[in-house]
């Protein structure tokens, strides 16, 4: 009773109840600091998906109007994800607003799902050429190319504004612009049997000055750049069946063998492919036709001769004719309608019923595409992190 036996072992259990909870606070601690910077970086890919959506989506909901002066920021609200990691992106036009190219800056704040999730915020810059613009229905007249639009049957070329009927309701497009029908580099090659055949404000333009490199610039992209884009190739002379959208497991089917038949789906704004305006490349000499009917949207790029009739089809977007050659684009069916807008490097013929309505949204829509894939990025994402 004396002795220092048990305060020895009581102050060594106390000891050793000391270092036991210390070692598992500190356990404790270091797996609370694991999962938060497990479920901190999920709030930066959570940042970094949100950029990537909105740079995707930036022609479907339209960006580019909701911040269109200088200083106008517009918030696209918070978004979740499948792991339920969320982003809020907020877009700001920064530019001096000239006429240049507009500059946005986006930032993109991602908030993991934990309770340690915390934020990462994403900055980037980017200089988007939103849309390059078409100044008529149909535009061109190189060496000695010919307009024409002939009776019986009239075709009709029309450059007052029309807004597809599917997009009205969707807030995509904006007011409407009235076009010349046709802008012609030599109005004596314009064949039009009677005023009823074109429509525009005005009617009809002669400009001497087109040439080859003015006709074919398109906001710093030539004729060979969107080529160079092109999702879909199709080799002259061939006779295909007519295009349509293509849907497998409720995404727009843009690969396989037959990917090249996928034009996008213009009538259907909750289709996976309504989106999906592609560069089509008619390349070489002879002419494409079509056996069945078909429709859709994009930038068609012909090198020389194209010829739709017999079939119903529609197409939305710009059509370019390279040209000049001995080919035509020839639209000659009641069936026949296209909405956006013709650069005609070759003889182009509207007859039989057919018809070209100029489109302001078709065309802004499908140019978007192109710039889309010859954006600017003007600085490499900048980020902060913040564990809450």
């Amino acid at each position: 009773r004396r002795g220092f036996a048990l305060p020895a072992v009581l102050l060594l259990l106390m000891v050793l109840s000391i270092i036991s909870v210390f070692f598992l606070v500190s356990s404790g601690d270091q797996q609370r600091a694991g999962r938060a910077m497990r479920e901190s970086a999920r709030s930066f890919y959570a940042a970094d998906a949100g950029i990537n959506a909105v740079l995707a989506e930036w022609d479907s909901l339209s960006y580019d109007t909701l911040a269109i002066t200088p200083g106008d920021s517009a918030d696209l609200g918070w978004q979740t994800l499948e792991n339920g990691a969320k982003y809020r992106a907020v877009l700001v036009r920064v530019d001096g607003g000239n006429t240049g190219t507009p500059i946005h800056s986006l930032r993109v704040v991602g908030k993991g799902a934990g309770i340690f999730g915390g934020s990462t915020t994403i900055f980037r810059e980017i200089r988007f050429g939103s849309s390059f613009t078409v100044d008529a229905a149909v535009k061109g007249g190189l060496g000695t190319s010919e307009l024409e639009m002939e009776l019986p049957g009239g075709g009709l070329v029309n450059g007052l504004d029309t807004i597809p009927a599917a997009w009205a309701s969707e807030g995509i497009c904006g007011p409407l612009a009235d076009k010349p029908g046709a802008i012609w580099r030599d109005t004596t090659y314009v064949d039009a049997s009677t005023d009823t055949l074109m429509a525009g404000s005005p009617r009809l333009l002669q400009d001497p000055t087109i040439d080859a490199t003015n006709l074919f610039s398109f906001g710093g992209l030539t004729y060979a750049d969107l080529v160079a884009m092109a999702d879909i190739t199709i080799n002259a002379p061939t006779v295909m069946n007519g295009p349509g959208p293509q849907v497998a497991g409720g995404v727009c089917k843009t690969w396989g063998g037959s990917a090249y038949r996928n034009w996008g789906d213009p009538y259907d704004p909750n289709s996976p492919c309504f989106d999906y305006f592609p560069i089509i490349h008619i390349a070489g000499a002879g002419g494409v036709g079509f056996s069945s009917d078909g429709f859709g949207q994009g930038i068609l790029l012909v090198d020389d001769a194209m010829d739709v009739g017999a079939v119903n089809f529609e197409f939305f977007g710009i059509v370019i004719v390279k040209g000049p050659s001995g080919g035509e684009f020839e639209l000659e069916d009641p069936g026949v309608n296209v909405y956006g807008a013709v650069i005609a490097g070759s003889s182009f013929e509207v007859e039989n019923g057919a018809r070209m309505r100029y489109s302001q949204c078709a065309v802004k829509r499908a140019s978007q595409r192109a710039f889309g894939a010859a954006s600017t990025d003007l600085a490499e994402r900048v980020w902060r992190q913040a564990i809450d």
